[in-house]
């Protein structure tokens, strides 16, 4: 009997083992590194990117793929970025920017940077991209973290509150910071701010900062900032100032209506600029002038005589905005901007006491409703009160409910309760 048990001791014991050993054996720590790569890309096509990363960090610590460690950390890092799980990022990739080699390190401390920000952690981030352009300046990885670095710190000055301290620490930041490279808006934001800003103190800026503008302005973004800069010189109080400095400079001044109607509608660095442009054109131009600045058939132009008209509408020019309306092409009857031009017009008529034309112009709006609900609604409110002041009820009536089937939510009760209470 105590030989028998001794048999099954020893064979429950060589079973064990035989487990352990096949247990090992499939482990990733002894698989080929092509193995590691094939499940890992299974694991990732599945969308499974946490256990892909754990796959190829397990196969990083082998002895046996040491040569290719730092690959495959790097693809752990990656995975587990694509997870959206920005904490385990952090730690995956660290653990990847430990090894020896330093292109390695470079892309990890990349990725972890990116992770820190994706967190909102912008401070951290800031950290990890000074020391990558500091120890890192030789590889790609490092000249971005120093983009991205000024990046930050300039969306941190466009924070402050205080406006004479933006003011000041932007100027700063530009004469000490900004290259010939003007691809970034923020940058270019920066540059307008800072010399408009010591323009109007009376100061200037330094010769080096005009002749980084002059090196760039051949350049996509180099270009929009002399776009801008031309359309300070018009309508900036220190505008004059601003002129003479380029000028002196060498750069030139593009203040032509033509320069500054392209900059207004065909880029976002003119947001903050728009309404003072517009007002510069509508005090300047007359409608016959604006006609042969303004293709109408463009978006732009459509667009630009709505913001002109509506600016002389407000000025009581009624005439001139009618004849600027007037241009506008009846080929675009289709778009929101013909319909745009169209309210304003029956605003016009309706300011002028033109209550018929008025109304029967709000009521068309209203039947291409469909392609622009909200102008429709606000012309059914307009058409419904001019028709009931002219004493056509019925239109009244009718003009509003036809709005209350194309308008939604709080609207479309409003309107409904409004056609409820005219009686017939």
């Amino acid at each position: 009997m105590k030989a028998l048990v001794s048999r099954l001791m020893v064979l429950l014991a060589l079973g064990f083992c035989a487990g352990l050993l096949a247990a090992f054996l499939a482990s990733p720590r002894f698989w080929s590194a092509k193995r590691v790569e094939t499940e890992a890309a299974s694991l990732i096509e599945k969308g499974e990117f946490a256990r892909a990363s754990d796959l190829y960090r397990i196969g990083a610590r082998s002895q046996k793929m040491r040569r290719i460690r730092d690959d495959l950390f790097l693809k752990g890092c990656d995975a587990v970025w694509e997870s959206g799980d920005y904490e385990k990022t952090k730690a995956a990739c660290c653990e990847a920017a430990e090894g020896p080699k330093r292109m390695a390190q470079a892309k990890a401390l990349l990725v972890v940077a990116e992770a820190y920000l994706k967190n909102g952690e912008r401070a951290d981030a800031m950290r990890i991209y000074h020391d990558l352009a500091a120890r890192y300046w030789d590889y790609r990885q490092g000249r971005l973290a120093k983009t991205l670095l000024s990046q930050l710190e300039l969306e941190r000055l466009f924070d402050l509150e205080t406006p004479v301290e933006k003011q000041k620490e932007i100027g700063k930041f530009v004469k000490e910071n900004v290259t010939h490279d003007f691809s970034n808006a923020l940058v270019r934001k920066a540059v307008v701010l800072s010399l408009t800003t010591a323009l109007r103190e009376g100061s200037d800026f330094p010769t080096g900062v005009y002749e980084k503008i002059k090196k760039g302005m051949s350049s996509d973004g180099g270009g929009k900032l002399i776009l801008r800069l031309g359309a300070l010189s018009k309508i900036d109080p220190a505008g004059e100032r601003l002129k003479k400095a380029l000028s002196k400079n060498g750069i030139p001044v593009k203040d032509r209506p033509e320069d500054i109607i392209r900059l207004a509608y065909s880029d976002n660095d003119a947001s903050d600029e728009r309404e003072k442009i517009i007002a510069y054109l509508a005090a300047r131009e007359s409608p016959k002038n604006l006609d042969q600045l303004i293709r109408s058939s463009t978006d732009a132009g459509v667009r630009l005589r709505c913001d002109i008209a509506r600016r002389w509408l407000e000025e009581n020019r009624y005439d001139d905005a009618r004849r600027l309306l007037e241009k506008i092409a009846a080929s675009d009857k289709s778009g929101i901007g013909y319909a745009q031009a169209d309210f304003l017009m029956a605003q016009s008529e309706k300011a002028l006491g033109q209550k018929k034309k008025a109304a029967r112009r709000f009521a068309d709006i209203v039947e291409r409703g469909p392609r622009y609900p909200d102008l429709a609604v606000r012309a059914a409110r307009e058409a419904s009160q001019l028709y009931l002041e002219i004493g056509k009820v019925a239109e009244a009536k009718k003009v509003l409910e036809s709005a209350a089937k194309i308008a939604a939510g709080a609207d479309r009760l409003d309107l409904t309760r409004a056609a409820m209470e005219i009686e017939l």
